[in-house]
């Protein structure tokens, strides 16, 4: 019983460490979100979510080295690793960064005409390094249960990002490329805290090459699976942004990028969780798994659905401080379902099929998604050119990719979840259509009515889940 009460005070823990690092950078965000588009201006915008667009895909260049000793250590102690092997692997892969990234800025800077695209890629090329760098440290720390230094890294790279974007306000900077040397000012911070923290499996004894290229091959056997399903999850809405961006403008690509932005915030909540559930899972007897599943997916339904009715003073307030992206706010409409998938996707799907060691599963399931995404974009994009239905294709993807990862998890598990599938896609449909078809208000008091209804339906399970379970125990007692 003592042994139980002191594994859920950690697990409380680590959550409240999560969860504290990612609403600060989540209120960082919200700010930036608010300052950059009216300082930049709508093209200088536009490039500056470029390189966020670019960035994003940036963790993907250690090709499944960093996954591969995720999954491996995934709940171990951290001072039970190999210190020197991991000290070995972090060297080799940083230098390996260090010449990939300089020959893709030399071939960029040769055959792209655009100086501002040069620009970005090689703000990009210089992000990865450090990005990777930080990226290694960061999942060991995550893997080891070690939540809390990971939490500071977290927040101090919002924290000099945000002080440095402050002082470009008062100065008066509109200029992209300085915006992103302080992101990347940020990530250099993080990355001397993370040095501290994991100082002694970085700063120690380095291994012959053979005997790390040896270890590294084998993390990248089993990490590549998962980095090619994360490459292929980030193309299903990048290929139809930077369709988007080819087809139209980077101005139009800056308003449907912030759209996003403003709609993935929530993510930053769901990351946090996921980051300490992880361990707790590898951790679990398997036949647990199928009922924790249930619970925390009726816990976080709630919430998700709940989330969507804050559209409604968001567009408000937003289009007082943004006049000028007014046409993003509308979008909003559109986008905001997507957090309700992308959430579900990162917190359970995902997270339970790492734990089962399903890589190749996830990979598949977003190799599918894929081949969705390109098709939906060639006739959304080229054939109707229709931004709207290329904007709304996102959401719909992502409900398939989730639902079918959702039937196969409930295939292994041996739980039902068809019923609350359907639900939740009447729900998104219906806040759709109502968002932007009808008047503001109006369409919030719909949408506030079914929600209302939702919660009575899923009052027994959700309450019966978490209160009913602690009475239980005292009653046992």
């Amino acid at each position: 019983m003592q042994k139980n009460k002191g594994k859920k005070i950690i697990v409380i823990k680590n959550l409240l460490y999560s969860v504290s690092a990612n609403i600060i950078s989540m209120l960082v965000s919200a700010v930036l979100l608010i300052l950059l588009p009216n300082l930049l201006g709508e093209t200088e915008y536009g490039y500056w979510q470029l390189y966020l667009c670019y960035t994003s895909y940036v963790g993907f260049f250690h090709f499944g080295i960093v996954d591969g000793i995720y999954l491996r250590i995934g709940g171990e102690e951290y001072n039970k690793l190999d210190r020197n092997l991991y000290a070995s692997q972090f060297c080799v892969l940083t230098f390996f960064e260090i010449i990939l990234a300089t020959v893709i800025a030399i071939f960029a800077s040769i055959y792209i005409p655009n100086v501002n695209k040069i620009h970005v890629i090689v703000l990009t090329c210089i992000c990865m390094v450090i990005y990777i760098a930080n990226n290694y440290m960061t999942y060991i720390l995550q893997a080891t249960n070690r939540i809390k230094p990971y939490a500071i890294v977290v927040m101090a790279e919002k924290m000099v990002f945000a002080l440095y974007v402050g002082v470009c306000w008062v100065c008066k900077v509109k200029s992209f490329e300085v915006i992103a040397i302080g992101d990347i000012w940020g990530k250099v911070f993080a990355m001397a805290i993370a040095l501290i923290y994991c100082k002694n499996i970085i700063f120690c004894r380095i291994l012959s090459l053979k005997q790390t290229l040896s270890e590294m091959l084998v993390n990248l056997s089993i990490g590549s699976k998962l980095v090619l399903a994360n490459v292929a999850s980030m193309l299903i809405t990048g290929i139809v942004r930077l369709a988007i961006e080819n087809y139209w403008s980077i101005e139009v690509f800056g308003k449907i990028s912030l759209a996003m932005s403003i709609s993935n915030m929530l993510m930053v909540f769901v990351n946090a969780v996921s980051v300490v559930v992880f361990p707790m899972l590898k951790r679990m007897e398997e036949e647990k798994l199928g009922e924790t599943y249930e619970k925390i997916r009726d816990f976080l339904m709630i919430v998700l659905l709940g989330t969507l009715i804050f559209y409604y003073p968001a567009k408000v307030i937003l289009t007082m401080l943004l006049p000028a992206y007014a046409e993003s706010m509308r979008y909003m409409a559109l986008m905001f379902p997507v957090c309700v998938f992308d959430c579900k996707i990162s917190l359970l799907a995902n997270t339970y099929l790492k734990a089962l060691r399903k890589e190749k599963d996830i990979l598949l399931i977003n190799l599918f998604s894929v081949l969705i995404s390109v098709i939906t974009t060639i006739i959304t994009v080229y054939v109707i050119h229709s931004l709207e239905l290329a904007v709304v294709s996102i959401v719909v993807i992502l409900a398939i990719k989730c639902g079918i990862a959702e039937m196969l998890l409930a295939k292994n598990m041996k739980i039902s979840v068809y019923k609350d599938m359907l639900i939740e896609i009447v729900f998104v449909a219906a806040f759709i259509v109502t968002s932007w078809y009808l008047n503001n208000w109006i369409a919030t008091i719909i949408y506030g009515g079914m929600y209302i209804i939702y919660l009575f339906w899923k009052k027994d399970k959700a309450l019966g889940a978490f209160i009913g379970e602690e009475l239980q125990k005292k009653s046992d007692i």
